[in-house]
């Protein structure tokens, strides 16, 4: 799956665009990426999207409306169709701590 079909997937306050994330983002970040994750895998387990977020809506820190977005976007939207586990995980991840990519273009 392609980094960009993920740019605008994110929970807004949790996109950081400097180039060493804090210890602090870092845990946003996990935890973002964990429900994209397990909200994956519950799809793949034949849950329905309404038993998934009553799950995952528990998660301490993770705001409701943006688990919901990623359920959302997990169970209906095609460029997540087959994507989860690990791969998912890392892809999330990193997207989420380095949004402009860990490198810059040469001059």
């Amino acid at each position: 799956m392609k980094k960009s079909a993920f740019a605008l997937l994110f929970f807004t306050s949790l996109t950081f665009g400097q180039q060493n994330p804090t210890a602090k983002q870092a845990s946003n970040c996990m935890l973002e990426a964990e429900v994209f994750k397990d909200a994956a895998s519950m799809r793949d387990g034949g849950l329905s999207p309404q038993q998934t977020y009553s799950s995952l809506s528990m998660l301490q820190g993770a705001p409701k409306q943006s688990v919901k977005r990623i359920i959302n976007l997990v169970y209906f939207d095609e460029r997540f169709q087959g994507a989860g586990g690990k791969a998912l995980y890392d892809q999330v991840y990193d997207i989420c701590l380095y949004p402009k990519g860990h490198y810059t273009p040469l001059e």
